[in-house]
């Protein structure tokens, strides 16, 4: 019981923690909620570096993802004959910020990714929750910014969940060692 409430504390940490790094991070993009690829990075920034060694397997960089994002929104964007503006310089034209105290938006695929990764306790076995999971659950997208940034990359559903479950393994073998 003691295990299952700390395990429940850890999931809740690390949850808050990819929820405010990837708003910080849409937000530095100029989006007022975060999308699941706004996940994949924030989860690339957690301590247990599972999702790192998931894009170290793929022979992946953070700057080839980021690439492939930029390319495929304005791909899109041109597709319906809009033109992106220069990047503006002006602080104010950023995304504006939700209000302190209001609750958790995340944008549609970040809502998909959150509640994937509740949905996946019980599939853990007992462990918590990891940066890996959140390519894991971003590996079942196939029509959001981070899926179709994948495959611009050649990276398949595939290919994700089983660089995923090498690192989770790796990670597993290190915290035995321990």
């Amino acid at each position: 019981m003691l295990r299952s409430l700390s395990r429940y504390v850890k999931d809740a940490r690390t949850l808050t923690q990819l929820c405010s790094r990837a708003e910080e991070i849409a937000r530095g993009h100029g989006h007022v909620k975060p999308g699941s690829e706004h996940f994949v990075l924030a989860a690339l920034g957690l301590a247990d570096k599972t999702a790192s060694g998931a894009f170290r397997h793929l022979s992946l960089t953070e700057a080839a993802f980021l690439g492939a994002l930029a390319s495929q929104h304005e791909t899109a964007l041109a597709s319906i004959g809009v033109t992106r503006p220069a990047a503006s310089a002006d602080p104010s034209a950023r995304a504006l910020v939700p209000p302190k105290g209001s609750l958790y938006e995340a944008g549609p695929s970040g809502q998909s990714v959150v509640q994937r990764l509740a949905e996946s306790r019980g599939a853990r076995k007992g462990r918590e929750l990891l940066g890996a999971d959140v390519l894991l659950g971003v590996a079942q997208e196939t029509h959001t910014s981070a899926a179709r940034a994948f495959r611009a990359l050649g990276i398949s559903a595939e290919r994700m969940v089983d660089a995923a479950s090498v690192a989770l393994a790796e990670h597993a073998a290190r915290a035995g060692a321990a």
